[in-house]
């Protein structure tokens, strides 16, 4: 049950997985229902609603980062929701360090199996000692103001 909610969300993670998601942002925004909303790290960030909001947070963090693979551990879906465990490795431009998120990712898909939400859920501060950054950084890498 769920296969059909599936397809948009594996269609999205294999684009990010070709590299360079970002020459794939169309392709990438077809996923997304108009008003799609993508919440990055909850509860850290704002959700972001619109297509075009969804498309230059995730061109910023290709600014960040490059050779996304996301390893994907588990996947439970039914006629609304797809929930993703994965493992995103990628490769930190400021450094070349290869670092690698746990993280689960949950998506709401409508009637025509486009994304309507994407929230994904991770620990930045483990992140932030995995990539050898500190706290700070971090959140100005998320996209976050720092005091």
């Amino acid at each position: 049950m769920g296969t059909r909610q599936e397809a948009p969300v594996r269609e999205l993670l294999r684009l990010f997985d070709e590299g360079d998601f970002v020459g794939n942002m169309d392709r990438l925004l077809a996923q997304f229902a108009e008003d799609a909303t993508y919440q990055m790290s909850v509860p850290g960030r704002e959700a972001l609603r619109g297509r075009e909001l969804i498309a230059t947070e995730l061109a910023r963090q290709a600014g960040d980062y490059s050779d996304c693979v996301c390893e994907i551990l588990t996947v439970v879906s039914d006629d609304r929701h797809v929930v993703t465990e994965r493992i995103d490795h990628v490769t930190m431009l400021h450094d070349g360090t290869r670092v690698s998120n746990p993280l689960l990712a949950i998506f709401e898909v409508n009637d025509d199996g486009l994304i309507v939400a994407w929230r994904e859920y991770w620990d930045a501060l483990s992140l932030s000692h995995r990539m050898g950054v500190d706290p700070g950084t971090m959140l100005g890498l998320m996209g976050l103001e720092t005091a």
